[in-house]
């Protein structure tokens, strides 16, 4: 400890904000980290590592407006950011703004060529857009660097996987699952894309039904809930709230959820309740005060429909 604090003494202030805004975002602190980070901004307004972490914590937020300002500056101040290029570029992803996804992807991927996430977003946007053999050959580049037995290298396994699936490359793509599960056993998208695999070829059909039978069984989904994956049977709220006790507001929430409203300002609904949850983190107002502030606002809006 001792180290750690002889270490933060000789840090510029706003790094040392921003160091403690990156530690409680990772412990999913929102409020204390936006705190940090704003400090770190009064500091020094052109703190690009800062700037980046703002628009992470404006995605949380349901902010996109404040997250497209602060990657673009970002950009701005330093085009050889790979960070800030990267992020830009998943940003317009996110968005659906595939064209715009690509400029700073490319140069993401060209200003840290070994990183695999550039071209595993790039991969992603071309596939989107369309171009099939440009998406598998990025792909291909993304698993070449990412070699770790690592969720993210399960991730674009299963995404590689899933497009040859839909190219009709049936075999290619359960290969593809196969080395997500061995990169992540806990990865349920590999499980399931295997088992859709296996349904399509006509190979093993009972045992891919009965695989699926065991996904949906009550033992599979606790295994995935203790790993961050909730699940949708009601049979098994019990037993995840008490194996992850922070589910216990979601199931909560379930019982009196309903689908959105269909309205036309279902919109300007939305943007409500995402500039009070970002006052709520910012620490500006209570939950209570916020939500229910953001409630009489959304009924004006759904009475205006």
């Amino acid at each position: 400890m001792i180290w750690l604090l002889a270490f933060q003494l000789t840090l510029p202030p706003q790094q040392t904000h921003y160091e403690k805004a990156k530690e409680d975002l990772a412990n999913m602190q929102f409020a204390p980290a936006s705190e940090e980070v704003e400090a770190a901004l009064h500091l020094d307004p052109n703190f690009v590592p800062a700037l980046i972490l703002k628009a992470r914590l404006a995605l949380f937020a349901h902010r996109p407006d404040i997250a497209k300002t602060c990657l673009i500056k970002a950009v701005i101040i330093d085009p050889s950011s790979q960070d800030a290029q990267f992020f830009l570029g998943m940003f317009y992803y996110l968005q659906n703004d595939f064209s715009l996804a690509i400029p700073p992807l490319e140069k993401a991927q060209t200003l840290s060529p070994q990183a695999p996430l550039p071209p595993f977003y790039l991969a992603m946007t071309k596939e989107a857009l369309g171009d099939a053999p440009a998406a598998l050959k990025l792909y291909d580049q993304a698993e070449a660097i990412s070699t770790a037995k690592t969720p993210q290298t399960a991730s674009i396994l299963v995404a590689h996987g899933r497009l040859l699936f839909s190219l009709g490359r049936s075999d290619e793509s359960i290969a593809k699952d196969e080395l997500a599960i061995a990169a992540d056993s806990q990865s349920r998208d590999a499980f399931y894309e295997k088992a859709k695999g296996l349904e399509r070829t006509g190979k093993n059909q009972a045992a891919a039904q009965k695989f699926a039978q065991f996904l949906d069984s009550s033992f599979a989904q606790l295994a995935m809930a203790k790993v961050g994956q909730m699940s949708a049977l009601e049979t098994t709220a019990a037993a995840e709230v008490k194996a992850t006790p922070y589910y216990k507001i979601f199931t909560q929430q379930l019982k009196t959820a309903k689908v959105r409203a269909v309205s036309q300002n279902y919109g300007k609904m939305d943007t409500i309740f995402s500039t009070a949850l970002q006052e709520i983190l910012a620490g500006k107002t209570s939950v209570a005060d916020g939500l229910n502030s953001a409630a009489s606002q959304s009924d004006a809006a759904l009475a205006g429909s």
